[in-house]
């Protein structure tokens, strides 16, 4: 399955687009390079004769739907020895004015084929259409499909193709040049994606900021900002544009020869460094008061965290990680409330630390989206320099 998704990316059948009105990804596939060529088409087939073989698929009749749909349906029927028949987008508007072409006989086993569905009115209208046939619709294979349900077999679906498009980095290049079109190639790559990251952030409401009833942490310092970056793990297509933007650091930053395996901080830094390690091929451990598996002596760690703050947790990931005798020299998280602490921390430790988004761009872009006043920006800046002394100097602390 790998080598369609790849193929699809490889011969330009596959476009991304950014519905700004919902933040959503969109994916559109158009297979006609895929019909274009004949090894892609014998890859294709194949993937399709594996997927109704597991799902015990036998129609006694193919039929296909729009252009591409009808030369797909074209090859099943060729290989499988039987009839097929096609539905038009419309009735014709001149001789027999047919919307089916070909002849449905009533009970047959039909299986339709499209290339692409994408909203329940096209499954909707399939039926519809073949309803006075009174053929028996047994599923809707599609090459490709934004959507899920019941006798929907998608040889390609929206998630699985969007997993490859972040492992192959082929998305974190759409987000880069989506973004430079829209702000102007004088924008910083870093900046760019720090205000992205900030904007995924607080929509999902991983961070809040509240300078007038401000948090109270563990520790017992008052805060105008609370980050809760595991509730990223719960918006799979956000979650994906981030753990992009972290493999695009480590890959122009860190370097991924630089690193032998990579270290999840428990229990939040987990899930983004599985996904990680799993795109770059590297291994696996989490680190919480010592390696969840034992590594040679001289490994080289690569730290993730999903937020650095005062700094010593990490700091304690790292000890953890030299302790068992291995080697680490940076750590990369997701957001970073840039305290000096944490900034004083690392030099100490030696140790280089990345972060997707930060403090200030969350600040500046909450302000943008008028999520909070422009008379508060300052008093929540000062917050990260003197996190102690703040809620005192507000009054917040009597």
């Amino acid at each position: 399955m790998k080598k369609i998704y790849d193929k699809l990316f490889k011969c330009g059948a596959t476009a991304f687009a950014m519905d700004n009105s919902t933040e959503k990804i969109c994916i559109k596939v158009d297979t006609s390079a895929v019909i274009k060529s004949p090894s892609a088409r014998t890859l294709f087939m194949s993937g399709i004769d594996k997927l109704m073989l597991k799902n015990d698929i036998v129609p006694e009749i193919i039929i296909g739907l729009d252009n591409a749909g009808i030369a797909f349906a074209s090859m099943i029927a060729l290989r499988l020895n039987i009839p097929m028949a096609y539905i038009r987008k419309a009735a014709k508007d001149h001789g027999k004015k047919n919307r089916i072409e070909g002849r449905i006989e009533a009970g047959k086993k039909a299986l339709v084929v499209t290339d692409s569905l994408y909203d329940k009115s096209m499954v909707d209208y399939v039926y519809e259409s073949l309803a006075e046939t009174k053929c028996d619709v047994i599923g809707i294979l599609p090459v490709y499909s934004d959507i899920e349900g019941e006798n929907i077999y998608p040889l390609i679906s929206y998630d699985k193709l969007l997993k490859r498009a972040v492992k192959k980095h082929w998305l974190n290049v759409f987000m880069m040049e989506e973004t430079s079109e829209n702000a102007g190639s004088s924008v910083d790559p870093d900046e760019m994606m720090a205000k992205n990251a900030a904007e995924i952030l607080l929509e999902i409401n991983a961070v809040s900021l509240s300078p007038d009833k401000p948090f109270k942490y563990a520790s017992g310092i008052l805060s105008p900002i609370y980050c809760d970056n595991r509730l990223l793990i719960s918006s799979f297509e956000k979650w994906m544009m981030i753990v992009s933007y972290m493999i695009n650091i480590i890959k122009e930053k860190i370097g991924v020869n630089n690193f032998d395996v990579i270290g999840g901080t428990a229990t939040a830094g987990i899930p983004h460094g599985m996904i990680i390690a799993n795109s770059l091929g590297k291994p696996f451990v989490w680190i919480k008061s010592d390696l969840s598996s034992e590594l040679e002596p001289g490994t080289r760690v690569l730290i993730v965290e999903d937020l650095i703050s005062t700094g010593k947790s990490s700091i304690g990931a790292v000890d953890v990680v030299r302790n068992a005798g291995c080697t680490v020299s940076d750590c990369i998280s997701i957001f970073t409330y840039e305290m000096e602490k944490a900034d004083d921390m690392f030099v100490e430790k030696e140790c280089h630390k990345y972060s997707v988004s930060n403090f200030s761009t969350l600040v500046q872009v909450a302000s943008e989206k008028k999520l909070i006043a422009k008379s508060d920006i300052d008093k929540i800046c000062e917050w990260n320099s003197d996190p102690e002394g703040w809620g005192k100097k507000y009054g917040f602390e009597k």
